[in-house]
């Protein structure tokens, strides 16, 4: 009897065996399938986004922001720049201003010639301020123009360059390997254990103190050779301190 229960039971475990191992197997391998592709689906979500889409949005904030603000301090520094040096090209006076300038002048010498002579009559010396005055004019409005034809292109170029320096700086800063660094960068720097107030108080008071032992001691020995090069006759007249 206990013989045919043991075979009974070896042959329920012999055909249990198989199913639940099939079972466990059949769980299994759809699970490692779905991690799969869910990677696969999170490694190329972020790079077939629009051009605004924020790769890795939310990882490596401080390094990412750090690196933006540093490109938006340097791009702004190039568009001023830009903005300030663009209008010298436009500074130089054209041959009809030469040419007025001239013309004003030679009236001016010829004004105050006949204002001298006083044998001029006052509308002549009145007819001849309103021409000069009128050439004047002319010539400032057209300085005007020409300063104001400078400032519209260096205004046009800085902001081109603005535009076209900010849309290059994201590309790059949001490109996948670039990202990845960054994100690395700041996770590295959140390992590092930073030192108290205490001891940076006290590293930053020794920093500060060799640095004026050393400028005490630089100043001495410039004023050592000084003299010493005084003495030799090497330098023909004494060091300040010395005089």
């Amino acid at each position: 009897m206990a013989s045919v229960m043991k075979d009974n039971e070896d042959d329920t475990d012999a055909t249990e065996g198989p199913d639940e191992s099939a079972q466990s197997s059949k769980g299994k391998k759809p699970e490692k399938d779905d991690v799969r592709a869910l990677d696969v689906a999170r490694e190329k979500s972020p790079r077939t986004g629009s051009y605004f889409a924020i790769y890795k949005k939310g990882q490596g904030y401080w390094t990412r922001m750090g690196t933006l603000l540093g490109v938006l301090i340097v791009g702004l520094m190039l568009c001023y720049t830009l903005y300030a040096e663009i209008p010298r090209f436009f500074a130089a006076q054209s041959s009809a201003e030469v040419k007025l300038d001239d013309e004003i002048r030679k009236l001016q010498g010829e004004l105050t010639t006949l204002e001298l002579s006083g044998d001029a009559k006052p509308t002549d010396i009145k007819a001849r301020q309103e021409v000069i005055a009128n050439k004047q004019t002319s010539l400032v409005e057209t300085r005007n123009s020409r300063t104001q034809l400078g400032t519209r292109w260096a205004i046009g170029i800085a902001v081109g360059f603005g535009v076209i320096f900010f849309g290059i700086a994201i590309r790059l800063m949001n490109k996948p390997d670039n990202v990845d660094f960054l994100i690395a960068t700041d996770s590295e720097m959140k390992k590092v254990n930073w030192t108290s107030r205490k001891e940076l108080v006290g590293s930053s008071k020794v920093v500060i103190l060799f640095m004026f032992f050393i400028a005490a001691y630089l100043f001495l020995n410039d004023l050592f050779f000084g003299w010493l090069m005084w003495v030799i006759d090497v330098l023909k007249f004494p060091p300040p301190p010395f005089k």
